[in-house]
């Protein structure tokens, strides 16, 4: 049998939290998701890399496969395959761009990278905001991600930190990386970068709102035209539990529940002068992250959210800003 979605979703018996709802969304993903990537695109995308081929599998689809039995893998895929379906029905410009690059374009970090892109257009589109992927800059060269709302529009830039990132000198790497971003944004007029690190190489290091700060601060003084900067970790194991917001002089921090007892935390720095509603939209993307998938699934005709197709529990809220202050080794920074 060739790999494809439909294998990568099947066998949902052995999954002990899938409800005969869930089952039926799945190969209803399935179906979608074959659409979307192309027949093979699964095969080519999960083979091992050979002496004569220039890539490597992407291991990161692990992490979208319910069937293999990894552990928050269901709602993985179900987002996925939600944020890209309601891309395509709703007809956002540049998803046709999307779908090309992912499919000829099989590394991680393009993966990755794309996965962002859509996750953030699909949150911005539920929550009513005009999207546009990939939109072009006065130079001719495309950005990442343009939403606009109540007459404020925001251009997105996005960095991803992977896994194969790991190694020394990540402070330097990090401040390399978001100069470089905000030299390629120039162009097109105020900017913000938004940092994905997949790899949670940066997290340990740099969780609190005080040291990116220290970071960051030079990059406003270097580019006029740069608002702000977001650094948003990978989904991680949640070892405190609930929600939380931190808002201080120097920036923002918000930790967020995901489906399968995850949790995502982000923090938004931004210069002192800047336009109420482009923070407001982007502080948005990172405090309304848990009910977008929920608010698709109801676009895509299931009402019942996630919590009809899984039997998980969800962990309670709490409201303890002084955590995000502090390092995941308990240790105050």
């Amino acid at each position: 049998m060739a790999v494809d979605w439909h294998v990568a979703l099947s066998d949902l018996d052995m999954v002990a939290d899938v409800t005969s709802l869930g089952r039926k969304v799945a190969a209803r993903a399935a179906h979608d998701l074959e659409a979307f990537f192309g027949t093979g695109w699964l095969a080519r995308a999960t083979a091992r890399a050979t002496a004569a081929q220039a890539r490597t599998a992407i291991a990161g689809l692990a992490d979208y496969w319910p069937s293999s039995g990894t552990a928050g893998a269901y709602g993985n895929v179900i987002g996925l395959w939600a944020s890209l379906q309601l891309l395509v029905d709703a007809q956002v410009r540049g998803i046709g761009g999307i779908r090309k690059s992912l499919r000829t374009n099989l590394q991680e970090v393009a993966f990755r990278h794309a996965l962002t892109q859509v996750r953030l257009a699909a949150q911005a589109v539920v929550a009513g905001y005009h999207v546009v992927l990939e939109p072009s800059k006065p130079d001719g060269v495309p950005g990442d991600l343009s939403v606009t709302h109540a007459g404020t529009e925001v251009f997105l830039e996005i960095k991803t930190f992977n896994p194969d990132r790991a190694g020394s000198g990540l402070r330097t790497r990090l401040w390399r990386d978001l100069d470089k971003k905000a030299r390629q944004t120039n162009a097109a007029g105020t900017a913000w970068v938004w940092v994905q690190d997949n790899s949670n190489t940066l997290w340990p290091l740099t969780p609190k709102v005080q040291a990116l700060r220290e970071l960051v601060n030079p990059l406003f003084d270097m580019h006029p035209h740069l608002a702000g900067v977001v650094l948003s970790s990978a989904s991680m194991p949640d070892g405190v539990g609930g929600h939380l917001d931190a808002r201080l002089p120097e920036g923002l921090g918000f930790r967020r529940m995901l489906p399968g007892a995850k949790v995502r935390e982000s923090i938004v720095l931004h210069r002192p002068f800047v336009v109420p509603g482009q923070l407001a939209l982007i502080t948005g993307l990172c405090a309304d992250e848990p009910v977008w998938l929920d608010r698709a699934l109801l676009r895509l005709g299931i009402p019942g959210g996630l919590a009809s197709l899984t039997s998980s529990s969800i962990i309670p809220e709490v409201e303890r800003p002084e955590l995000l202050l502090r390092s995941r080794h308990g240790h105050a920074q």
